[in-house]
């Protein structure tokens, strides 16, 4: 007779050692997912999510089953579509993998979106939008273009936000409780971009630089639409300042500010020349380029040459775990600790693109949620964003994909 307590013995054991088994693989091949929703889950009841206002959550809730275009949604417009919303120096990365991108965004109060620019592949004059809004050719949709997610429905919300002003009206911007608030708008190019595409991507956003919504630099008095500008009542702010690259000149900060990173080259920000008197798209500066001062006079045809200033750009970034942040040593950042080291080297990046009037950025973290919110904090504490003034006045943006759990953080630590 067959021993009962060998597994193989009996058909019955045998079936349910068969189940423990799958059931031990299947759990040890996704632990890391299961905890990872745990304290998803955890985290997320730890820092309340900010609930979206009343007007934009109207758009929202009607974009289920509507075309991807937005601006379907918002044409039974919502006064208060953002007011109440406190804007935070956030930005939404993957903004445009999100079930309604830029308004999930806004509704938590980010001030930055990320759009990743492909060109169709056939860069020709009769193709007016070759801008599609995806990681690589393998994910385009006629319905993901960079007009469509993002041009049109900041023009329609800026178009209402500033109706009924007169010309010596300061533009509103997309907050309500905050007009001056600009928001940046990052055009990652996935290719090198060939004139065409470069053409494309300044057609693209004409629409908002000829109403005046474009944040600019200009050398001379005028706006780059021909207008001559006396009193610039329009500006949230302006800056004056000379630049070693393009002389004196004036930052006029308006509701949208532009900014070329990915493969977008220096060069084309200037215009190929350093001597262009106007531009509304600026610089993504590479920030570990900041640990070296210039080896010498500008020369367009020497990156080491380069000097960034708010004349030509507006941040500058590196990857979390680049080695001019992780020092040789990454793997204490994927568990959530931030070497003292690599702190005082954080601080170091931040002061240096602070020095020269830019926002630092830093993307690509990796690891649990605990863990990337453990170095959020340490990112949120060297860049300044733990009161109010530094949430008006950061020193950089905070890169983030759980944008309604670090929004939320964030509005804790400023109290």
């Amino acid at each position: 007779m067959p021993s009962l307590l060998h597994p193989n013995s009996h058909p019955l054991l045998l079936h349910r050692t068969v189940r423990i088994t799958l059931l031990s693989t299947f759990f040890q091949a996704n632990v890391s997912r299961i905890i990872a929703l745990v304290l998803i889950t955890l985290y997320s009841s730890a820092y309340p999510t900010i609930a979206p206002n009343a007007g934009i959550h109207r758009v929202i809730s009607a974009w289920e089953g509507r075309p991807l275009n937005s601006t379907f949604n918002l044409s039974s417009w919502p006064h208060n579509l953002t007011t109440g919303i406190q804007p935070l120096p956030l930005q939404s990365h993957n903004d445009f993998e999100r079930p309604h991108p830029l308004f999930d965004a806004l509704s938590v109060g980010c001030t930055a979106f990320a759009a990743d620019i492909v060109p169709q592949g056939d860069d020709t004059d009769d193709n007016e939008d070759p801008l599609f809004v995806a990681h690589d050719r393998s994910e385009l949709d006629a319905g993901r273009t960079l007009q469509s997610l993002y041009i049109d429905p900041l023009l329609t919300i800026l178009e209402h936000a500033n109706a009924g002003s007169s010309d010596g009206d300061m533009i509103r911007g997309v907050y309500d409780d905050e007009p001056r608030q600009s928001v940046a708008l990052f055009l990652d190019l996935k290719d090198a971009p060939s004139p065409e595409l470069w053409e494309a991507v300044n057609r693209a956003v004409l629409p908002l630089a000829e109403r005046g919504y474009l944040t600019f630099w200009t050398t001379d008095s005028t706006n780059g639409q021909g207008d001559e500008i006396k009193n610039d009542t329009a500006s949230s702010h302006t800056t004056h300042l000379t630049s070693p690259v393009t002389g004196d000149g004036t930052l006029h900060t308006r509701p949208i500010t532009l900014v070329g990173t990915g493969e977008t080259p220096f060069p084309l920000i200037l215009n190929a020349s350093p001597n262009a008197t106007y531009r509304h798209i600026f610089m993504d500066a590479p920030l570990p380029s900041f640990l070296d001062p210039p080896s010498g006079p500008f020369n367009i045809s020497n990156k080491s040459t380069y000097n960034y200033d708010p004349s030509t750009s507006h941040t500058a970034s590196t990857g979390l775990f680049h080695h001019a942040v992780t020092l040789g040593d990454s793997i204490p950042l994927i568990f959530g600790i931030v070497t003292s080291a690599q702190r005082r080297r954080i601080q170091t990046l931040v002061t240096a693109a602070r020095q020269r009037g830019l926002k630092a950025r830093f993307w690509g973290l990796k690891g649990l949620p605990s863990a990337r919110m453990a170095v959020w904090r340490v990112l949120m504490e060297e860049m300044g964003m733990g009161d109010e003034v530094g949430r008006r006045d950061a020193g950089g943006y905070l890169v983030v994909d759980e944008i309604d759990v670090a929004a939320g953080m964030m509005r804790a630590m400023i109290g």
